[in-house]
């Protein structure tokens, strides 16, 4: 059994890309058109599970880094917050509130948008022995967690308060095996249950009996071998993630009749591995984490549109103070792109403009990256505020921006807290949210 835990290339030959799909059958969800648009890197090491808020924010969690990531629906990174144990599993409830899964001491935890820890479900520590998956029903804000552990859904009222929990026993399935993913269908009284050892798309009215499933255990097209996340769109189509085959198999939700894949398995662009989670924006953009490939697919559904125009870019950071201008040099890094796509003229940190520009395999690892170089005086004049983070962006040959994050070296405290010691800090506020791991920077 692979555990539930896990940045990509814009390519033009793959971004018209649609997969085959079945002819349509009357009395049911029509096959969708899907198209590769983009995979977003943003730093992530082994991305998890998936939530959206109301403004589009899109949350990932990141287990391997101990992490929850936050990017835009324009695709800027926002937040990258830490300090929050192993979180695994994430959702947004109907007051804003980011309920985050911890599968280290067994938590389910709401946080405001500051961070700051509102409440727990149930009893809190030790309520649950993996909260594999949290799903909140948008009418009633009823919150339901997926306990693969102990292979049942325990469902919340807003509040946190426990209300009922279930398990499928006395069904025709059987007990749930190793439940993997929860979604509430809105205002319908029902929850889709994955049971992932049965190979099964388990239905469930909202006291806990089961009212109709499907799925056939293979790796022919329309089969089921170890599904994870699953969504269900506005159109009656659910989409079902499955890590063994890298692919999201979609099914009509009524009948359970196969309309149609995204993804398949392997690294190149539009394709998955350990696919874990999936959810679907305003735009029908169609958001697959990619564990084993470290980063954030996208795929367009029925001619969706692509409002992204931010890249997250990777930014080392060193300093001369010897020189005579101090300099800050920067090796910079845009994942999918070459330096020279680049558009040198737009290249700056936090305002400044480089004194030069060169391209090269700077770092000595075989790969060309941009070297800029700044006046270091110029440049923490612009830190008017004090912090040690730096903004470096520019402008692409596509027309699209990067943005990549650093950090002043020698800049040793800020708020209270050591540079080095930090992971978690916000683009909309410049601040430092809370204590964690910095490691080799924040890209």
């Amino acid at each position: 059994m692979t555990s539930p835990l896990a940045t990509i290339t814009r390519s033009a030959a793959f971004s018209a890309l649609a997969f085959a799909l079945p002819m349509a059958v009357a009395g049911q969800a029509a096959p969708p058109s899907v198209a590769v648009q983009r995979a977003w890197y943003g730093g992530l090491r082994s991305p998890g599970r998936l939530a959206l808020d109301t403004h589009g924010v899109l949350y990932i969690t990141d287990p391997a880094r101990g992490e929850v990531v936050a990017r835009s629906a324009d695709g800027r990174l926002l937040e990258r917050h830490g300090d929050i144990g192993r979180p695994l599993s994430i959702a947004v409830d109907i007051a804003g509130r980011i309920l985050v899964g911890d599968s280290r001491n067994g938590s389910v935890t709401a946080y405001d948008s500051a961070w700051q820890a509102q409440f727990q479900l149930g009893i809190g520590l030790g309520e649950f022995a993996l909260p594999a998956d949290i799903s909140v029903e948008p009418v009633s804000g009823r919150i339901y967690v997926a306990d693969s552990a102990r292979g049942e859904v325990r469902a919340y009222d807003a509040a946190g308060t426990f209300q009922l929990a279930f398990d499928g026993a006395g069904s025709a399935d059987g007990p749930l095996l190793f439940p993997t993913g929860v979604h509430a269908l809105e205002g319908a009284g029902q929850i889709v249950v994955i049971d992932q050892q049965n190979r099964k798309v388990r239905f469930f009215a909202d006291d806990g009996t089961q009212l109709y499933s499907f799925g056939d255990h293979g790796d022919l097209p329309g089969e089921i071998y170890a599904p994870q996340g699953v969504w269900v769109d506005g159109g009656g189509r659910l989409y079902l993630a499955d890590s063994r085959l890298g692919r999201v198999s979609i099914f009509d939700v009524a009948s359970g009749s196969y309309l149609g894949s995204a993804g398949t398995f392997g690294t190149r662009p539009g394709q998955l591995r350990l696919p874990m989670d999936l959810v679907m924006d305003a735009h029908q953009r169609l958001f697959v984490t990619s564990a084993d490939n470290g980063r954030l697919e996208i795929f367009g559904i029925d001619g969706a549109a692509d409002p992204d125009r931010f890249v997250p870019a990777h930014a080392g950071v060193a300093t001369d103070v010897s020189a005579v201008p101090p300099l800050l040099t920067s090796i910079i890094t845009v994942p999918g792109y070459r330096p020279e796509s680049i558009e040198a003229t737009t290249v700056e940190v936090d305002g400044v403009p480089p004194l030069a520009l060169t391209v090269g395999d700077h770092d000595g690892d075989h790969v060309a990256d941009l070297q800029a170089v700044f006046d270091l005086t110029q440049v923490t004049a612009a830190q008017d505020d004090g912090r040690p983070i730096l903004l470096f962006q520019g402008t692409l040959a596509d027309g699209l921006e990067f943005q990549a994050f650093g950090r002043i070296p020698g800049l040793m405290f800020f708020d209270g807290f050591e540079s080095g010691d930090v992971s978690a800090w916000s683009a909309a506020t410049g601040r430092i949210a809370s204590p964690g791991t910095l490691g080799r920077g924040i890209p």
